[in-house]
């Protein structure tokens, strides 16, 4: 079972370019300085978001996530590619028919 998001998410959230100061969150159990930007490359279909995390030391983190959206054809291509058959294909993994317009693609594989 895997999820992976389409282009139709990164439109609706849209680039990442903002910073946040937090007592405590995710990043840190303590306070810190929150930095996030996005980078987008549509031609590659491949999205960065960048979170600098600035302690009130001064040490600074730089956590990258990537992510690659998907459509349907290209996700089932790179699985059966790489020894996996798709059993199902959804909107999301709670089963919702699959639309065109939906920000997630929901699947079930088994190796081939």
């Amino acid at each position: 079972m895997v999820d992976v998001t389409t282009r139709r998410l990164r439109k609706k959230y849209g680039v990442k370019n903002h910073w946040y100061v937090a007592e405590s969150g995710f990043w840190r159990p303590g306070w810190h300085l929150v930095l996030e930007q996005g980078f987008d490359y549509p031609e590659e279909a491949i999205y960065l978001d960048q979170h600098i995390v600035v302690e009130p030391d001064g040490k600074q983190t730089i956590y990258r996530n990537w992510f690659q959206d998907f459509r349907p054809e290209t996700i089932t291509r790179e699985l059966e590619e790489n020894g996996f058959v798709v059993t199902g294909l959804w909107s999301d993994l709670m089963g919702t028919p699959w639309e065109n317009d939906s920000e997630w693609i929901g699947l079930i594989t088994q190796t081939s």
